[in-house]
């Protein structure tokens, strides 16, 4: 769930499982409550060391630019190539 809350731009949601026994039944209910925080956008991608390539032909590479919400998953997603 706080992979999927961060895939919605909501980079530090929590997600806090609680459970609730019923012994005569045998059953388990499990209530999730999240907390989104704020919204989480991409404020600038700052490309350094790169002295042969023009930054504009390196930013079209990534999957996100600057603007985006931030996304958990594209961030910790390893590179093609």
């Amino acid at each position: 769930m706080q992979i999927e809350a961060s895939r919605r731009g909501y980079a530090f949601a929590v997600v806090r499982p609680r459970g609730d026994r019923n012994f005569e039944q045998h059953t388990v209910s499990i209530t999730f409550a999240v907390d989104e925080g704020p919204r989480t956008y991409i404020e600038r991608i700052n490309i350094r060391g790169n002295t042969r390539t023009r930054d504009f032909v390196i930013r079209r590479e990534f999957d996100l630019s600057e603007g985006d919400a931030y996304n958990a998953p594209w961030s910790i997603a390893p590179s093609a190539g």
